[in-house]
């Protein structure tokens, strides 16, 4: 199969955009991951797409995200020709990003 482009998304979440709107309320780091997550995998599953997805370190450190993030990991074990990045911490999440959430600011 010839690849003509490659697909990146940055998962930005909601308070990130309040953030940086200057919005009330950020600090409790509302969220859409749970909404938008399974969407767009399911859209890339039916067109047998392969996607690099970018996370904010904060939304990789908090609990109330880790379900979401974990369905990008396991949408890359369930098909063979996935490519997430970085892969390695995806396949031990959430302790493999633990080590490298002190690097994003």
């Amino acid at each position: 199969m010839n690849h003509y482009a490659s697909l990146s998304l940055d998962l930005d979440n909601q308070w990130s955009y309040m953030k940086t709107h200057g919005d009330a309320g950020w600090q409790s780091h509302p969220s859409y991951l749970d909404a938008v997550v399974p969407r767009i995998l399911a859209f890339l599953a039916e067109r047998r797409l392969t996607i690099t997805f970018f996370i904010v370190g904060q939304d990789a450190a908090l609990e109330k995200n880790h379900t979401a993030l974990r369905s990008i990991a396991a949408a890359a074990v369930s098909h063979s020709n996935a490519v997430v990045s970085p892969a390695s911490c995806l396949a031990s999440w959430p302790s493999g990003m633990r080590a490298r959430k002190n690097r994003v600011s």
